[in-house]
């Protein structure tokens, strides 16, 4: 062994350690990022569905879901339920010929799945607790390209910009009476 070799291989594994704490690092500044995209668009949503109060709905933010995830909103008002997931996308938001929803050719149809499978529960336990109610999904795009995008059905799922969300749910026949809201919301 010569002189300063082993000082060189502990330089050499301290230096490859920093590279892959440099990588750790970054990629959690990416997704401190993307958390933080996904906070400012659901605050963009509640901003919207704030709004609705003064007209007699109930709205929830950021409620534990079934799955172990959460339901980012849920309003309650005379035409039922809203079951509501924001998402702020970058990139050219599709709805495909074949029903799925594409963001810059990566499939993201299994978040319409998750909502309809929330809007499902929702309407079961309504069901069970004997109380008829229309129940929707919605899934809101708050992304600056998408927040005044036209409503499109994937089923029983709306997709839309949240421009148009407070009008959307306003626009609905009229079911529920104040406290028939209240208990539902609480």
């Amino acid at each position: 062994m010569a002189a300063g070799d082993s000082a060189a291989r502990e330089a050499e594994r301290a230096r490859g350690a920093a590279r892959r704490l440099e990588a750790k690092a970054r990629h959690a500044a990416r997704a401190a990022d993307d958390w933080e995209q996904g906070a400012a668009g659901e605050r963009s949503t509640a901003d919207a569905l704030a709004t609705l109060e003064g007209q007699g709905w109930r709205i929830l933010h950021d409620r534990r879901a079934p799955d172990g995830g959460n339901v980012d909103h849920v309003a309650v008002g005379p035409p039922g339920i809203a079951i509501i997931d924001s998402k702020r996308w970058t990139g050219n938001v599709t709805i495909t010929a074949d029903r799925r929803l594409v963001i810059a050719k990566h499939d993201k149809t299994s978040e319409v799945d998750r909502l309809e499978r929330l809007a499902e529960h929702v309407r079961s336990v309504a069901a069970r607790d004997g109380v008829k109610v229309s129940v929707r999904g919605y899934l809101v795009l708050v992304g600056d390209d998408d927040r005044d995008r036209r409503s499109e059905d994937l089923g029983d799922i709306r997709v839309l910009g949240v421009e148009r969300l407070v009008s959307r749910l306003a626009g609905g026949r009229p079911d529920l009476d104040g406290p028939a809201i209240a208990a539902i919301a609480a």
